[in-house]
This record gives C-alpha cells, structure tokens and sequence, in this order.
C-alpha cells in the first residue's frame, strides 16, 4: 500500500533518532496477547485517543502487551484509504486526524500508532523508507521513498510493527478488512523482504543493506509472509522456506497444509531446492499426522519408498501410483507399507469424509520419473 512522498525532512528526523543504534531481541514475550485481542475488539469506541489510552493502560499490564494492544487497535479501527491512493488525493495524516476519520494511508497509521504508544510511555518512532507491495513489479527501481511504519521500544531493545498491511489488504480498487498478528513485532530479517528504510539501522539486523541491493533481493509476496506466520512456523522456519525463493504457485498454500500434518520444514525446504514440491493436503477437523514419507521429490520409477501416518477416524488408506492401489496396513491409528513406483503420479490417501463425502482423499501427490 504505497503511493506517498515524504519530505527531506522526515528523512533527516529518521536518520537523527538512528544514531542511537537500535538493537532487536527475539526474546519480547507474547503472555496475554490472545486476551488482549478479544478484549480489544470489544472496546466501545473511545471519544478521544486520550480514552482510547486509559483503556489499553486498564486492559494491558506490561509495555508490550500495551504496545500490542494499540497495534491491535489501530488495525481494527482503521481502514485504508483507497479513494486517496487511486485518486492522488490527500488522506488524514495526523494522529488525532486519523482517529476522528478512521481512514489513511501508511502515514496516518503509523502517525496514530506512535501518538499511541507514547501517551502509553514507550518509546516509538515512525520510519519512512520503500517497500515491496501492492502493484511492485519485480526488478523495479525504486527511486522515491513510498511507505511508512513504526519501531518502538521495549526493555531496551527496539521492534518493528506494521498497522497498515495489519489491517488488511487492497483488491481491485476497494480495501478488505484482514487484521493480523503478523507484522507485530516481526523478525527483523522477515520484515526486511518487503520493507528497506531510508537509513538502514533501522533494518534492526546485524548486515545492513543499500537500497540497490534490497531492488535486486528475492521479492516475495506479503500474503505468504503472513500465511507461514500463521500456519505457525517460527521465524527460523520462515527464514529456512524463503531462502529458496522465490517459491512456486500455491506453495504457501501447501506450506500451510504440511505444517498442519506434522510435516518437517527440512524436508519442505529440500523438496524446494529440488524444485519439486508435492502437493500437499488437510483437511479441516481430520486429524492426520505424517510419520514416513518419501524426503526425495520427484520419486524414482521402480524405486520403493516406505510411507506411514497416523489419522484418527479413519478406516483405510492406500498409496495410489500409476492408477494401482496399495491398501497400507493399519495398526490402530497407523497406517503404515512399503511401495514400488510406477509411471505417473503417485497418491497417498485416506479414506476419509470431507465436505460430506466419503472418498480416498489425497494427503500427498508426488510425480514420478
């Protein structure tokens, strides 16, 4: 969500505050934060940001947890301005402003958050720099400075946060409301996929970065970024997947899936070096847990590969290569058997109910050669 200039002068307040050399820690604790949000978004709406400020203070007892309720906030209450994006035209920028309308651009969020945190005592301040989002092409030059967001500080080291791609997202010409957790407090080397400020210290990582060179990085879309964040990889995880960028179609989609049958996010990274991602499936209320799979993608012809996983209600299951069965043996819960390739893809299934019909589902799909 871009589209913004910034005068010289921001850029130069910026640089001035960086000279405190901010430093990252991954050790913020998140305790309470699900609560927080629930009590949050049943908030009234407060008459003024000096309410909205008692609130989280009454509802939040440490500072982080009181910085990531006015995140929380601000994402819920704030919508994008996209009549001011697509139209040229100005939007509420400052804090009070942005309240009052409940409507900006990245400039009015990140305005607001920072008002907020410091009535709240933290320490915060607000970046300016270039990103890589809505309508970035990849290989773009960027030359004008075109999005704004916060750091603030906690327990002596410094964080980044994101409201505005926390609110949601643009599509066609309308604003959809998608709140997140992802870009509270994100990993420094995450965030720095879509985000280089004008004065790098504020990457918050320990190699720092020229704007030539974040144009010529890996891009990586935002939606996947958010959508390993709440699959539930940790941020080494992520670190792990994104290396091998950039990722094939749907692949989020199916990072999503194996993260949910207990797949190993070494194996998922190899399968991306070997450009050969299975397709990957869950189903939502089966329970099914990978124990054995083949870690090789694509698989060898005639070669055998011992396949095993654990599903709760489920009476059978079967590896399915060049149209052939092969029933796995159960025991209990785990179904578990060795087999052969042959030509074309190969199925391991379960025979499983979704969506109210019967069938052998797939769980992975790999192709042969």
């Amino acid at each position: 969500m871009r589209k913004l200039r910034f005068t010289r002068s921001v850029g130069l307040l910026v640089l001035f505050v960086s000279l405190t050399a901010p430093t990252w820690s991954s050790g913020l604790s998140t305790e309470g934060f699900d609560e927080i949000e629930k009590r949050v978004a049943s908030l009234k709406r407060p008459r003024s940001t000096t309410e909205l400020v008692q609130s989280i203070a009454s509802l939040a007892q440490t500072e982080a947890q009181r910085a990531f309720a006015a995140y929380v906030w601000v994402a819920r209450n704030v919508d994008y301005d996209v009549d001011a994006f697509f139209g040229g035209g100005g939007s509420a920028s400052e804090a009070d402003d942005v309240f009052r309308t409940g409507k900006s651009v990245c400039q009015g969020y990140s305005e607001l958050y920072k008002s907020l945190l410091e009535k709240l005592g933290i320490e915060a301040v607000l970046i300016t720099g270039y990103s890589k989002a809505f309508g970035y092409q990849a290989g773009k030059r960027l030359t004008n400075t075109d999005h704004a967001w916060n750091a603030f500080k906690v327990d002596g080291n410094w964080y980044l946060a994101e409201t505005t791609w926390a609110a949601g997202h643009v599509s066609g010409s309308r604003f959809v409301s998608d709140y997140t957790r992802f870009w509270f407090a994100t990993s420094p080397e995450i965030f720095a996929y879509n985000h280089q400020p004008q004065d790098s210290a504020w990457l918050l990582t320990s190699k720092k970065r020229t704007l030539r060179e974040y144009e010529q990085e890996k891009y990586v879309e935002t939606y996947v970024l958010k959508s390993l964040f709440e699959a539930g990889y940790s941020p080494q995880e992520q670190a792990q997947v994104l290396a091998h960028a950039p990722l094939p179609q749907y692949f989020h989609q199916y990072a999503q899936s194996f993260k949910a049958i207990g797949g190993d996010v070494g194996v998922l990274a190899r399968w991306l070096e070997q450009k050969a991602v299975p397709t990957i499936w869950s189903y939502e209320g089966q329970s099914i847990t990978l124990l054995e799979y083949p870690q090789q993608s694509p698989l060898r012809i005639g070669q055998s590969y011992r396949f095993s996983m654990k599903i709760l209600n489920c009476t059978a299951a079967a590896v399915i290569s060049g149209g052939e069965f092969s029933f796995l043996k159960r025991e209990g819960d785990v179904f578990s058997g060795e087999v052969k390739v042959k030509n074309g893809e190969l199925r391991l299934s379960a025979q499983i109910t979704n969506k109210g019909q019967q069938s052998y589902w797939p769980v992975l799909v790999y192709q042969s050669r």
